[in-house]
């Protein structure tokens, strides 16, 4: 889905998403479009689709989803659950 970045989704990643990195994280320099989406899904109601995988020490979407509330799943999921075939 492709969702503007209104002011509900501003307001998400200024009050809850950006906090959450902020606490998670010394490296915000190399923070990119995820906390867009993360807001985005936590405004929405919807679940998040990513390739990364929670891993101990690293700031990834399912760790951040995981604190905020949202709901997420691994790419490879998707993949099974559609029955895509490459």
């Amino acid at each position: 889905m492709i969702w503007d970045i209104d002011q509900e989704i501003q307001e998400a990643m200024s009050a809850s998403v950006m906090p959450a990195y902020v606490a998670a994280t010394t490296k915000l320099d190399s923070i990119s479009g995820d906390p867009f989406f993360i807001a985005a899904a936590l405004v929405k109601g919807a679940s998040l689709v990513t390739s990364e995988q929670p891993r101990k020490g690293n700031v990834k979407i399912p760790k951040l989803c995981d604190s905020l509330g949202v709901l997420w799943t691994p790419l490879l999921n998707v993949v099974r659950t559609e029955g895509w075939k490459f």
